[in-house]
């Protein structure tokens, strides 16, 4: 079955009317010499994922060869893996007034990593102290409303750390380092080993993709698979190519429940190709006993919490597949919370958005130079 996506509300450049088209024909080609493997690989996903039947989104697809040079694409351990990337590093807000649409404001921060290959690296994080609000144009009514702005951050507005040899290797990490050079363009080979975290590099020290999973949201096996890829996608990592970024972006797009967005633009207004996740998390009924100081039980019960869905979104660069950014919202984006020991009955609870925008990448000859894309 094949599944068309929604039209874009606008067409992308001549340039850009199709996307992947060498990856692609290069899978064609190994499909026929391996046609029995995936064959068999397609079927262990189908159970892996509980899914029954193919389903096949179209995939945008180059009309030109990948540019070169502008992505890491050497194996061999060159001074440092380098990432650049924006993301929010304080957030807060609420309604105007008691029942009104939520108000965000935020500071946003840039995040430079630098990995060698044995696993040290550094991290710089700058801080710009100016307030953000989301949406933009909600800054006058908050202002209005004699609404405090995020205090300046606590210490300086620029941070750095350190990390020791072997570090990025280890469980949950502040920095990672991927070597993406042994894996499968193939995207059901890719898909399988993704969703079994095992990237196939033998006798190669990495971050290990079961570990990211022990810092997950997700609800659904599909999702961890989405969010590994992702992973992958933002580094830092070696041996990233073209072609690999373009398997990792197929894999992304043939999952289960994955809708394929067309061009859309990502909060610099960069414009590329749009993916989204959706999860829907049930509504839940939990006990609870309110007890005083001495253990007296005052009372008990039970409250019911309203279900959750959660939207993963990405946007790739149409010309060279690079995931340009991420990000996570919620909906409902305020949602009532019971708290009746605390001697509320009810309070707001706000969900904001978070993203991360990948701004550099590539091959640093020491942990102060900053890499170009």
């Amino acid at each position: 079955m094949t599944i068309a996506p929604p039209a874009p509300t606008e067409a992308p450049e001549d340039s850009t009317k199709v996307l992947f088209e060498e990856a692609r024909r290069h899978g064609r080609r190994r499909r026929r010499i391996v046609w029995i493997v995936v064959l068999a690989l397609a079927i262990a996903l189908a159970v892996f994922f509980g899914v029954s039947g193919a389903t096949t989104i179209p995939l945008p697809t180059l009309s030109h060869p990948f540019p070169k040079g502008r992505q890491l694409s050497s194996t061999k351990p060159v001074g440092y893996y380098y990432t650049e990337i924006e993301r929010q590093v304080a957030v807060g807000g609420g309604p105007l007034v008691k029942g009104g649409e939520p108000v965000y404001e935020y500071l946003s921060g840039t995040v430079q990593t630098w990995v060698a290959p044995n696993g040290s690296g550094r991290e710089v994080t700058t801080t710009d102290p100016t307030t953000q609000f989301l949406p933009a144009k909600e800054k006058a009514p908050w202002l209005a409303e004699d609404k405090p702005l995020l205090p300046p951050p606590p210490g300086p507005l620029q941070e750095t750390q350190e990390f020791g040899r072997g570090y990025a290797f280890g469980v949950n990490p502040t920095i990672s380092l991927f070597d993406l050079s042994g894996l499968p363009t193939d995207r059901a080979a890719l898909t399988s080993s993704i969703a079994s975290g095992d990237l196939g590099v033998k006798g190669v020290r990495q971050t290990s993709l079961r570990g990211l999973s022990e810092v997950s949201s997700c609800l659904t096996h599909v999702c961890v698979v989405f969010e590994r890829a992702v992973a992958l996608l933002e580094g830092p990592d070696i041996g990233s190519d073209p072609a690999r970024r373009a398997a990792l972006f197929e894999v992304m797009a043939n999952l289960p429940g994955v809708e394929h967005l067309g061009v859309v633009s990502d909060q610099i207004g960069r414009r590329g190709t749009g993916l989204r996740l959706v999860q829907h998390g049930p509504a839940s009924t939990e006990k609870y006993v309110c007890e005083q100081p001495n253990g007296v039980v005052t009372a008990k019960g039970t409250v019911r919490q309203a279900g959750l869905s959660t939207i993963e979104q990405v946007v790739f660069d149409q010309k060279t597949a690079t995931l340009l950014s991420s990000g996570t919202s919620y909906s409902p984006e305020v949602a009532p919370v019971q708290m009746p020991c605390a001697g509320l009955r009810e309070t707001t609870s706000i969900r904001t958005p978070t993203w991360t925008l990948l701004i550099r990448s590539g091959l640093a000859s020491s942990d102060s130079v900053v890499a170009g894309r």
